[in-house]
């Protein structure tokens, strides 16, 4: 690599940095909220002991407690840990990529990421989404290394797999895929070696899981309705469908640049695949549910396949490849300007527009996730889970009731009597847009003497 290529390194992972570092300190939204509250702030005893919810993506958890010890509790130290992981994917993409084609095409490819809305957004959200698209990464980057028989060259790729993997694995279950579907293709190539420190990573990630493994097992047993929606059910094609058109168009250039790296990479190119085809067939024949950002390590995927069509592009002509890199890039201005402008989840605005209207006597009220996320920036907030709650609060009530809603297509799924009711007999007074899908957090009014009630 010379200097003028390091140099061109240092300026893409330098953009990746201020990207995702700018507006970091935006208020929490309510999944950040869960973390902070039910795992971050625990002693770390518990914190690598307690498997209640699938928020505790614990790396995460145990870093953010660390970045909370030292730096004080605030949005920007509670994300620290997954900014860093999401500067250091850019050039373990690099990495990757370096191993499948050009130092010009391995540098294109990462500015790619540098410039990514969905990586950006998932870098600033504190969990452990962007440490498993960081190891994702250098396990694929170690693992090309393994398949090409370079052993003798470097004795180190086997262990630095093994880490990766099980350093994957600890930072976000999900990464149980990418390890099932790299082992049944290394099973299937009679590849024992490569196996063989993948089961050792395995084994790491058994070993760091063990105190928690009794929840761990209760968990996924008893609760698989938790674990998201179930494939192709209304709620998760509500979620897919927006992802589903943004990526319809780039859809078939895709599937040609997959059959373009398998034909020179075929065994490469069945390990990237595998693992979303188990994603989609595990919870299938387990009846468990799953969230679109449960494919979130097919983002490499994603990025290798541009560059792939980057390869392609140079091939042709220098001119091409910067003007399809340069497309990319410009795909990801409008919803990046859109990010930064918006906050995730705007609770502080619309709590302190409540504060400047509401009288003295006038209760606040949150409505199911709402009113979990509203009480931790204001605990008199009033949480009400059901309709029953809502009903004793009205019984009788001679005063205004103020109402916070987010996620309404949640409350229509999950209590659509309460949904119903809330937009029938109460006024809307104020909505506050919201980064995240359908987190918009809406102030609505309940004034007496209607009668009316869920």
């Amino acid at each position: 690599m010379t200097r003028r290529e390091r140099f061109a390194l240092v300026a893409v992972v330098g953009l990746a940095a201020a990207l995702r570092l700018f507006r970091a300190d935006g208020e929490l939204w309510f999944d950040e909220i869960v973390t902070v509250e039910q795992h971050v702030r625990r002693p770390v005893a518990e914190i690598v002991s307690r498997y209640e919810i699938a928020n505790n993506h614990v790396m995460n958890s145990l870093l953010a407690h660390a970045s909370v010890a030292v730096l004080g509790e605030s949005p920007f130290a509670v994300r620290l840990p997954a900014i860093v992981f999401g500067i250091a994917a850019v050039p373990a993409l690099y990495l990757t990529a370096r191993q499948l084609w050009s130092v010009e095409t391995a540098l294109l490819t990462a500015a790619c990421l540098a410039a990514s809305y969905p990586h950006v957004f998932y870098t600033q959200n504190a969990r452990g989404y962007s440490a498993a698209v960081f190891f994702t990464l250098m396990a694929t980057a170690f693992l090309a290394r393994l398949l090409r028989g370079e052993f003798g060259r470097d004795r180190l790729d086997g262990p630095a797999y093994a880490l990766a993997s099980g350093l994957g694995l600890y930072s976000l279950l999900l990464f149980a895929f990418v390890t099932v579907g790299h082992g049944v293709v290394l099973l299937a190539a009679r590849r024992w070696r490569v196996l063989g420190w993948l089961c050792a990573g395995a084994a790491l990630a058994a070993a760091l899981y063990a105190p928690m493994r009794s929840d761990l097992a209760l968990y996924y047993t008893q609760r698989t309705t938790e674990t998201g929606h179930p494939l192709f059910s209304t709620a998760f094609i509500e979620e897919i469908v927006p992802v589903a058109l943004a990526l319809a168009p780039i859809a078939l250039g895709a599937g040609l640049l997959f059959f373009r790296l398998g034909r020179r990479e075929p065994l490469l190119a069945a390990l990237l695949a595998a693992p979303l085809v188990f994603n989609v067939l595990l919870p299938a024949a387990q009846f468990q549910g799953v969230h679109p950002r449960s494919f979130i390590y097919a983002l490499p995927l994603a990025y290798l396949l541009l560059g792939e069509g980057i390869d392609w592009s140079l091939d042709r002509s220098r001119a091409l490849a910067l003007a399809f890199v340069a497309a990319v890039a410009g795909a990801s201005v409008v919803p990046l300007a859109r990010y930064y402008r918006l906050p995730k989840q705007p609770f502080v605005e619309a709590l302190d527009y409540v504060a400047a209207r509401r009288r003295p006597s006038e209760e606040l009220l949150g409505v199911r996730l709402a009113g979990k996320a509203a009480r931790f920036y204001d605990p008199s907030v009033q949480l009400v889970e059901t309709a029953e709650e809502l009903r004793q609060h009205l019984d009788g009530r001679a005063r205004a009731l103020w109402i916070l809603l987010t996620f309404k297509r949640d409350l229509r799924r999950v209590d659509p009597e309460m949904h119903d009711w809330l937009l029938r007999a109460t006024v809307p007074e104020a909505t506050f847009p919201a980064a995240i899908a359908d987190g918009a957090v809406e102030v609505r009014r309940w004034v007496p003497p209607e009668r009316d009630q869920p």
